[in-house]
């Protein structure tokens, strides 16, 4: 899974380093309980 930032519009997600998008998006797949799918980095 990876979060589109064109989607997101002008705001602090496109501000984001590519290290704290990746941040952002395990953090979400853990909330949704998803984070079984996660590869180890």
């Amino acid at each position: 899974m990876t979060l589109d930032r064109r989607r997101f519009g002008e705001g602090p997600l496109t501000a984001l380093t590519n290290d704290e998008m990746t941040a952002v998006e395990r953090g979400l797949l853990a909330v949704m309980g998803m984070a079984g799918y996660l590869p180890d980095l």
